[in-house]
């Protein structure tokens, strides 16, 4: 589960003075203090120290600097604000595989463990590496026989707002689809044999549950609008949209690692279309690729956002 946004928020306010909040932002987050003004309320400054700390994924500093400052308020809003598993770029991308850089040495996983090698085509010098533990957990969830119970916990997390899982249980449920209990990624033609009713379903929770910014039909609007001559200058336009195709360095633009999808950013700034990915462990980036056998199926079976998406 992610971290509670309005509950740090309050806490900041219930456990900071002005001048504490001022000097922890002066101290530890001074690009925050530089974009501060004359005229701005507490509260303004305060949005931007959040967005700057979900942007960047330094929600667990922030709320250690404010248990240094006030441990008796923090102890109270501990439970509200932590999230029951931490969240951590490292400690997720070790669960869903290694990368590892090709050289002189050689890989030596532990003797009577099974190992998957996935490569990066652009990146020949680049595997990643899955672990026994990482491939059974996708084997248990894809035999699940009850589709049903499978909704119902993706259910759950959206009402939780448990986004990092949801987005994993959806790539489950729409891959057990399929039918190929061998296969950990969608492809394209994958998605043509998905049931109406299925993707319906799923859409409908992620739509519901996140005020109408993410899911299918949200991505299929946004596709929709756009006007470009070739497949991939649309892909790339529709992934700058959506903060898939991001910019690393002055124009230069990359796709995103499944790894690297920051959930309580996206769901903080309201980021539409965002989410799901429909990405797996073995996707070297997030799944962009389908997007338009998905639109195309989308449209066959009648599914679109009944109100629209701006």
């Amino acid at each position: 589960m992610g971290y509670n946004i309005a509950a740090i928020i309050k806490l900041m306010e219930e456990a900071l003075t002005q001048d504490e909040f001022n000097v922890l932002v002066q101290g530890d987050f001074y690009s925050v203090h530089e974009q501060f003004a004359d005229g701005q309320s507490l509260s303004e400054r305060r949005s931007k120290l959040i967005d700057r700390v979900i942007k960047h994924r330094e929600i667990s500093k922030l709320l250690k600097l404010i248990e240094k400052i006030n441990p008796d308020v923090y102890e109270e809003f501990k439970v509200q604000v932590e999230p029951q598993k931490p969240f951590s770029p490292a400690s997720e991308e070790n669960t869903s595989g290694t990368e590892l850089i090709k050289g002189p040495g050689k890989l030596s996983p532990q003797s009577g463990e099974e190992f998957r090698k996935r490569e990066d085509p652009k990146r020949p010098d680049k595997i990643i590496i899955l672990k026994s533990s990482t491939l059974n957990e996708y084997r248990e969830d894809k035999s699940e026989e009850n589709t049903e119970l499978n909704l119902k916990e993706l259910q759950n997390c959206l009402k939780n707002k448990d986004w990092k899982n949801a987005n994993r249980k959806t790539t489950l449920l729409i891959l057990k689809a399929t039918g190929n209990s061998e296969q950990y990624t969608l492809k394209e033609e994958d998605i043509k044999g998905v049931e109406c009713q299925l993707l319906e379903k799923v859409d409908r929770l992620w739509i519901d549950k996140s005020e109408e910014y993410f899911g299918f039909s949200i991505q299929a609007h946004i596709w929709k609008s756009i006007c470009e001559k070739t497949l991939l200058e649309k892909q790339k336009h529709f992934g700058r949209k959506v903060f898939w195709y991001t910019e690393k360095s002055r124009n230069r633009y990359k796709w995103i690692t499944p790894s690297e999808l920051n959930f309580e950013w996206a769901a903080y700034k309201k980021i539409k279309g965002y989410l799901p990915t429909l990405s797996s462990i073995e996707d070297v980036t997030v799944n962009y690729a389908i997007i338009n056998a998905l639109v195309t199926k989308l449209e066959k079976c009648s599914i679109q956002n009944k109100k629209g998406a701006n």
